[in-house]
């Protein structure tokens, strides 16, 4: 259910944003040095676009605010693991294979230092830009009938996945009193009978 829908610049930021970052970050890299960026260094960018579209996508950086993730440093230090792990993929390619030798030992560390920074601001602005989408209403409504303790944790579970850009405007049951969970009285418009009716509204 979770995976049906979501925002196109999610989609396109889940899947190309921090490859794509990683791979300017070293175009960067190179060009601080001075280095021209060879066919080395084109190689370990699109060995890095590859790690990093996997190894990223274990992490749901865009399924929740920065403050449901302990803040922007909680968010820094996530992204900077996510980073460190890459790293540590494509240093042990290199020295197994004996070619980490050939790249220039300054654009690898400015390239391994200015990356978290870099993915920081890259992450910060589409965060940004999807807030004020929601701001503007660019959000889907819906409605969950059951209002019991299993229909709150599926509203819960929408309101943390922004990247469904869905909103939860109402629970229907035919139960009443203490059979619905107190929580969710006040967002109670009915039974399953009104479920229709309102949707057309």
């Amino acid at each position: 259910m979770f995976g049906g829908y979501e925002h196109p610049v999610l989609g396109l930021a889940r899947r190309l944003l921090n490859p794509l970052i990683i791979f300017f970050s070293l175009v960067v890299a190179a060009a601080l040095e001075n280095q021209r960026f060879d066919g080395l260094l084109l190689l370990l960018g699109i060995l890095a676009f590859l790690m990093a579209s996997q190894v990223f996508d274990g992490f749901e950086f865009f399924e929740v605010p920065f403050s449901a993730q302990g803040g922007n440093v909680g968010y820094a230090l996530n992204l900077s693991i996510a980073w460190l792990i890459v790293l540590i993929i494509l240093g042990s390619v290199g020295v197994l294979s004996g070619i980490i030798d050939d790249y220039n030992g300054r654009v690898l560390t400015w390239w391994a230092l200015i990356t978290p920074l870099l993915l920081f601001i890259g992450h910060s602005l589409v965060g940004t830009y999807l807030e004020i989408l929601r701001g503007q209403g660019s959000i889907r409504r819906s409605v969950i009938v059951g209002a019991n303790e299993l229909g709150r944790k599926l509203a819960d579970r929408i309101h943390q996945q922004r990247s469904l850009m869905i909103r939860v405007e109402a629970f229907f049951d035919n139960r009443s009193g203490s059979r619905c969970d107190a929580e969710l009285k006040d967002l109670l418009f009915g039974g399953l009978g009104d479920v229709a009716t309102y949707v057309a509204e």
